[in-house]
């Protein structure tokens, strides 16, 4: 699952760097599904 790769690699980055892991956190609040795979793949 492409996706999952993405959230997983952004997650990782996330726990380095707060703001990002704010914007993931966000992320992961969106109620859209395609929303957070467009997050995921502009923030590799």
């Amino acid at each position: 699952m492409e996706y999952i790769y993405h959230v997983n690699s952004l997650k990782k980055r996330a726990e380095e760097n707060p703001e990002l892991r704010y914007k993931y956190r966000e992320s992961l609040k969106s109620p859209n599904t395609k929303n957070k795979v467009n997050f995921a793949l502009t923030h590799q």
